[in-house]
């Protein structure tokens, strides 16, 4: 009589261990998340990680292993994003409670407009370290035909910066207009992708922030406010 065959259970789980391994590999391999670093200069730059370029500019690897710097012009390696006629300008303002930063929480404070320049303020939480320093970043910028979207990388030195913050990010962009377009939006990114509406009001190619008061302009000018991401006159 024949003995029934028995299943050897280690043969069984070393081969579903090593199917499950193939798969984390590829998946690495094959999605974004394996880009942890730029190449700069002749050399690697991991991501998050401040460096000095040979011209003197501070740099930061970001997405889509592009170093930003600040101060430089954009050209031809940086598509689509810009840092041309930005001041940007990062503080600490307090210490919040918590193992992390909420991302997701970004507070327009003011948006100001000129013939000299667009100045946004916002407020969001971060990294800073125990004697009241916000983590070293950049900002830049896109600009597209009906929107503006502001962004930032902070640097990942987690040994000084590790306790959660808040933030204040200031972003003044020089010479910037926007002909006239109506119903512009002004957006911050965060460094995980998340687009957060600022609520800009655009009127008479002019851009205001939440609870701002100014006149239509033209013959019959009326008073008119900025409420929620949309101008209301009366």
């Amino acid at each position: 009589m024949e003995k029934p065959k028995r299943v050897n259970w280690i043969m069984v789980i070393t081969a579903v261990l090593f199917l499950v391994s193939v798969g984390v590999l590829g998946y690495k391999l094959f999605s974004g998340e394996q880009v942890t670093s730029c190449s700069f200069e002749g050399g690697e730059v991991d991501y998050g990680k401040e460096v000095v370029s040979a011209s003197g500019e501070k740099c930061v690897c970001g997405d889509k292993r592009k170093m930003v710097c600040q101060g430089e012009e954009s050209n031809g390696e940086q598509e689509s994003f810009s840092t041309e006629g930005l001041v940007f300008e990062y503080s600490y303002l307090n210490t919040v409670v918590g193992d992390s930063p909420n991302i997701s929480r970004v507070l327009p404070i003011d948006i100001n407009q000129n013939e000299e320049e667009l100045e946004v303020i916002l407020e969001r939480e971060s990294w800073c370290s125990g004697d009241f320093e916000a983590s070293s970043q950049v900002g830049y910028y896109e600009k597209h035909s009906n929107k503006l979207v502001l962004s930032t990388i902070t640097s990942s030195d987690s040994e000084k910066f590790n306790i959660p913050c808040v933030i204040s990010n200031s972003f003044k962009i020089a010479n910037f207009d926007i002909e006239d377009v109506e119903d512009f939006e002004i957006y911050y990114r965060n460094e995980k992708g998340k687009e957060f509406d600022l609520m800009a009001c655009s009127c008479n190619g002019v851009l205001y922030g939440e609870g701002d008061v100014f006149t239509s302009g033209g013959s019959a000018k009326s008073v008119c406010s900025c409420e929620k991401g949309k101008v209301s006159c009366e």
